[in-house]
């Protein structure tokens, strides 16, 4: 009796085999193109006006990559080329160590208004107005920079192409210093809010020491020395009255207030979760076709 060849070296077989193949380095390279033509779409839109070239991570979606990036482009440059970045950035107040820390968090400056923002949670809160940006490039309505007179500062309004940036922006104590855009890495300064005065803290009845009252007869009285001579009669020593123990003598101690200080207005913004891209799309269409190419294959055999 012959004896029946396996499966896979019958054309059925090989013919399946094939296509599983194919799928399996087809898919995968397909995802790999269509990411690649984004990053080269996502190129061809960065201008010299941006003093990091093409700027860095959206901070909206990496908040610490995106610090991670500014920092490199300040210690080596950016894409173009350019090792200006960090004497740029210092002009404005911005470093490295600022950059890290954790006082910079996610925030968003506005177009129209220079509104500049951060979030506490899923609140947005507003820290400054009276955004001015800093740039390479002249635009109308542009005038050089204090902080750096070899390129040019002016309101959102003049440059920004959408209603908001995505920007880091450094908040100490309540009070915003700088932020940086991460669409461009340009500085960005503004007019803080006003912070609340604190309150005093209240007198309490009793802070102060009472005086301890003087009280006649408190001076003692002094001893009378006797005349000298055989005929003088010793003159007795006048005793001294002893003075009274009265109620309030003893200085009452001032109180210790323990009022607590008013508490610090720190800004804590959790960490931002990325949202899905469109390579986690990509990903999620070819595990389906793989995995539709297996059950196809089985529907195959068994038939």
């Amino acid at each position: 009796m012959q004896k029946k060849p396996s499966f896979f070296r019958t054309g059925k077989g090989l013919a399946l085999l094939g296509f599983i193949l194919v799928s399996l380095i087809g898919i995968p390279a397909a995802i790999y193109l269509v990411q690649r033509q984004q990053i080269i779409q996502q190129e061809a839109s960065c201008i010299n006006n941006d003093i990091i070239w093409c700027g860095v991570t959206s901070a909206a979606t990496d908040v610490a990559k995106a610090k991670a990036d500014v920092i490199n482009a300040m210690k080596n440059g950016d894409s173009h080329g350019r090792k200006d970045i960090a004497a740029i950035l210092n002009a404005f107040g911005i470093t490295e160590d600022g950059i890290n820390s954790s006082d910079t968090v996610r925030g968003l400056v506005y177009k129209e208004n220079g509104r500049i923002t951060i979030f506490v949670g899923s609140t947005e809160q507003t820290v400054a107005t009276g955004a001015t940006s800093a740039g390479r490039d002249f635009y109308a309505g542009s005038q050089r920079c204090t902080q750096y007179p070899q390129i040019w500062c002016r309101p959102p309004s003049v440059t920004f192409t959408t209603p908001t940036g995505n920007a880091l922006v450094h908040v100490e104590n309540g009070v915003f210093k700088w932020a940086v855009l991460t669409g461009c890495g340009n500085p960005v300064i503004g007019t803080p809010n006003e912070t609340p005065t604190p309150t005093p803290t209240p007198t309490i009845p009793g802070d102060t020491p009472t005086p301890t009252p003087t009280i006649p007869g408190d001076t003692p009285t002094p001893t009378v020395t006797p005349t000298n001579g055989p005929s003088s009669t010793p003159t007795p020593t006048s005793e001294i009255t002893p003075t009274p123990t009265l109620p309030g003598d003893t200085p009452t101690p001032p109180r210790s207030t323990n009022t607590p200080p008013p508490p610090t207005n720190t800004v804590t913004v959790p960490p931002t979760i990325p949202p899905s891209g469109p390579g986690d799309t990509f990903v999620g269409i070819g595990i389906v076709g793989m995995a539709l190419t297996v059950i196809g294959g089985l529907i195959f055999i068994l038939l």
